[in-house]
C-alpha cells in the first residue's frame, strides 16, 4: 500500500512514546499536547503527528479528548479519520455511529487516483467499528471488497465475517460458505484457523472432522498446537482417542508428538495412557522426550468430567481396575477378585438405591488399595504398583464425593496389648466422625476423652477388657451410621519382641549420668506395654517416663533417664537392657 510508509513511521515514534508512557506515565501538560496535537493537518513521522497522538489518546483512555477528535476529525485524510473513529469508539464516544457513517459517505467524494481499492478498502474496515456497535447496515461493503481485493482484507474480513456469521441469520450460508473457502485456499495459516475456529464457535462438534483434517495438513507447528490444545482437547470421545494414537504413530513432528501424549495423559488419564506415554516416549527426540518425563513425574488421576453422574464414575473405576489387572499393576488373580468384589457390590448398591451401603464397599476398597500398597513399598513385593495406586486409591475419592458421608476407621493406636492391667486409651484415625459420636467397643459405650472430624481418643474400661481375644471397635455417628470395624487383641504373648534398646550414655557437669534409649518393635502392629510388670525400670523407680505405646519398627532416642552411674534396667515385656557409667558413651 502506497500510504502505509508514513503510517509505519509514525508508528514505530509512538512505540518508543507508549514505552516512555508506560515507564513513567502521562502529566496533565504532556496530555494537553497530545489534544493539541489533534487539530494539525497530518505529517506522519513526525512526534506532533495526529496518528501518533490518537493512538496515543486511545492507548492512555484520554476521554477528555473526544471533543478535539469529533472537532478535528474533517481536518485530516481518510485514512487518519478511520483512525480516529477507532479512537472515539474505544473511548465510548456516543457520536461515534453517527460519525463512521458519515465517514463511509465521504469515502468517495476524496481523491485517490482514481484507485478504487483504498475507497473499497475504508468502507469495509469500517465495518469493524459499526459491527461493535451492532449495525450490520453496511456489510455489503465488506462482500465488496473481498470479492475484489481478497487477499488485501482476508485477516480483516475473516474476524469480521465471524461476526456476522451469529448475528445476521439472513447471512448464514453465504458467509459459511465464504469462511470454508478461506479454510481451503487461504495461503496464511492463520487466517485459516480463524476461519475454522469462527465455524467452531458457531457449530461446534459439527466442525471436529474439518478441524483433524486441517491439524493433519498444516504444517506450522504452532498453528496446529493451537488446533490441538483449542478445540480438539474439548472433546474426549473414544473416537477422538483413537485420532490422537494414531497421530502419535504416524506424525513426523515429535514436538506435535510430544503435545499429543501430553494431552492423552492430561485429558483421557486412564491406566491405558499412561502405559502408553510411558512406552512411546522413547521414540522421541531430546528435549521432547525429557518433556514426557516430567508430564509422567507430576501426572495425577484426572478429574472426572463434572457433568458425569456416578453410576459412570463407578463404571471408569471399574475399568481402572481392570486395566491395572491386565498390565500386572495389582497382586496376584486372588487379591485382585477380592477387591473386584467391593466395586461391584458398590455398582449394586448404588442401582439399588443404598448409597450408604455403596460408600462403604467403596470405603473398604481404596482402604484395602492403601494398606497393601504401603505394604508393598516395605517388601518390594508387587501386589499394589505404584502406577495401580494413582488410579486406584485417588480416583475413588471423587466416587466418595458424591456419596454420603459415613464414619471410617483408617487406624488404631495401639492395636495390640500383652495382660492388661487397668484402663488404658486408644486412638482412633480416620474421617467423617461427629463431635457427640459414640465408640463401641463389642457394641458396649467407652468413655469419649476428645473427638474431631478426623481423631478420637477413647478410654477402655477395665472390666469391658479382662480377657484374652479379639475385641472390635466401631464408631457410631448420631445419625444412627456405624462405621467399619478396628480389631484390638488382648495376649499373653506378642508374636514377635519388642526389645528395648540403649542407645548411650553421656556423663552430666553435675557428676550424674544421662542414659538415652529407644527400642525395636518386630511386631507389624502398635503394642501396649503399659507401665508395670511388663514395662518397668528397676531398681525403683519403675516409671521414669518410658513410652507406653510402640510402634512396628526401630525408633531411636525416645526418651532419656538421668541417673547417679550405677547400673539401671528396663525391662520391656520378656527383653531387658542395662545401662550405667561404663555404657557406650555418646557421641
Amino acid at each position: 500500500m502506497k500510504l502505509t510508509k508514513s503510517i509505519i513511521i509514525s508508528g514505530i515514534l509512538l512505540c518508543g512514546m507508549v514505552s516512555l508512557g508506560n515507564a513513567q506515565g502521562l502529566t496533565q501538560e504532556q496530555k494537553n499536547t497530545l489534544i493539541t496535537n489533534l487539530a494539525n493537518y497530518d505529517s506522519a513521522g513526525t512526534i506532533n503527528s495526529p496518528l501518533t497522538s490518537v493512538r496515543m489518546i486511545t492507548e492512555y483512555n484520554i476521554v477528555e479528548a473526544i471533543p478535539s477528535l469529533v472537532q478535528n476529525i474533517w481536518k485530516q485524510r481518510p485514512e487518519i479519520q478511520f483512525e480516529f473513529l477507532r479512537g472515539l469508539q474505544k473511548l465510548g464516544a456516543e457520536e461515534t455511529h453517527a460519525l463512521t457513517l458519515s465517514f463511509l459517505d465521504s469515502v468517495d467524494k476524496y481523491n485517490y487516483d482514481n484507485n478504487i481499492f483504498w475507497k473499497l478498502y475504508y468502507k469495509a474496515a469500517a465495518n469493524e467499528i459499526l459491527f461493535k456497535m451492532n449495525d450490520y447496515s453496511k456489510r455489503n461493503y465488506l462482500y465488496e471488497m473481498f470479492d475484489k481485493y481478497r487477499y488485501a482484507i482476508e485477516g480483516l474480513a475473516t474476524t469480521l465475517f465471524a461476526l456476522i456469521l451469529n448475528h445476521v441469520p439472513e447471512d448464514e450460508l453465504k458467509v459459511k460458505g465464504i469462511l470454508l473457502k478461506i479454510v481451503d485456499e487461504s495461503l496464511d495459516e492463520n487466517n485459516r484457523y480463524f476461519a475454522v475456529r469462527s465455524l467452531h464457535r458457531k457449530y461446534g462438534i459439527l466442525v471436529l472432522p474439518l478441524v483433524k483434517q486441517r491439524f493433519i495438513v498444516e504444517t506450522e507447528p504452532s498453528v496446529r498446537l493451537v488446533y490441538l490444545d483449542k478445540i480438539l482437547s474439548k472433546y474426549k470421545s473414544n473416537e477422538n482417542h483413537s485420532f490422537l494414537l494414531n497421530q502419535v504413530a504416524n506424525d513426523s513432528s515429535d514436538y506435535i508428538r510430544s503435545e499429543i501424549l501430553k494431552n492423552l495423559l492430561i485429558i483421557y488419564g486412564s491406566p491405558f495412557d499412561l502405559k502408553y506415554v510411558t512406552q512411546n516416549k522413547g521414540s522421541l527426540r531430546s528435549p521432547y522426550q525429557s518433556f514426557c518425563n516430567m508430564y509422567l513425574k507430576y501426572f495425577a488421576t484426572v478429574k472426572p468430567d463434572s457433568n458425569l453422574g456416578l453410576k459412570n464414575i463407578l463404571d471408569s473405576l471399574i475399568s481402572y481396575h481392570r486395566q491395572c489387572v491386565s498390565f500386572n499393576w495389582l497382586g496376584d488373580q486372588s487379591f485382585s477378585n477380592q477387591l473386584y468384589l467391593y466395586l461391584v457390590n458398590a455398582n449394586t448398591k448404588y442401582v439399588a438405591g443404598d448409597s450408604i451401603s455403596a460408600a462403604f464397599s467403596v470405603r473398604h476398597y481404596r482402604s484395602i488399595i492403601n494398606k497393601v500398597y504401603l505394604d508393598t513399598l516395605k517388601t518390594e513385593s508387587k501386589y499394589v504398583t505404584k502406577n495401580a495406586y494413582i488410579f486406584l486409591h485417588y480416583y475413588p475419592m471423587y466416587i466418595l464425593q458424591k456419596l454420603p458421608k459415613v464414619p471410617w476407621i483408617e487406624s488404631i493406636t495401639p492395636e495390640v496389648t500383652v495382660r492388661k492391667s487397668s484402663e488404658f486409651q486408644i486412638t482412633i484415625s480416620g474421617s467423617d466422625f461427629k463431635s457427640d459420636a459414640t465408640v463401641l467397643w463389642n457394641n458396649t459405650p467407652q468413655k469419649i476423652i476428645s473427638v474431631t472430624d478426623t481423631l478420637i481418643r477413647v478410654e477402655i474400661d477395665k472390666k469391658e477388657s479382662n480377657k484374652k481375644g479379639i475385641y472390635n471397635l466401631t464408631v457410631k455417628n448420631p445419625d444412627g451410621i456405624i462405621s467399619n470395624e478396628a480389631a484390638f487383641e488382648i495376649t499373653n504373648k506378642l508374636e514377635f519382641s519388642v526389645n528395648p534398646v540403649l542407645e548411650c550414655v553421656r556423663k552430666n557437669d553435675d557428676g550424674s549420668y544421662t542414659a538415652y534409649f529407644g527400642y525395636d518393635n518386630k511386631n507389624n502392629r502398635s503394642v501396649l506395654l503399659q507401665v508395670g510388670e511388663e514395662n518397668k525400670f528397676d531398681p525403683s523407680e519403675h516409671d521414669r517416663l518410658q513410652p507406653e505405646i510402640f510402634m512396628p519398627g526401630r525408633h531411636k532416642n525416645i526418651f532419656n533417664v538421668k541417673f547417679d552411674g550405677e547400673k539401671i534396667m528396663w525391662k520391656l515385656n520378656k527383653e531387658k537392657i542395662t545401662a550405667d557409667k561404663d555404657s557406650p558413651e555418646c557421641k
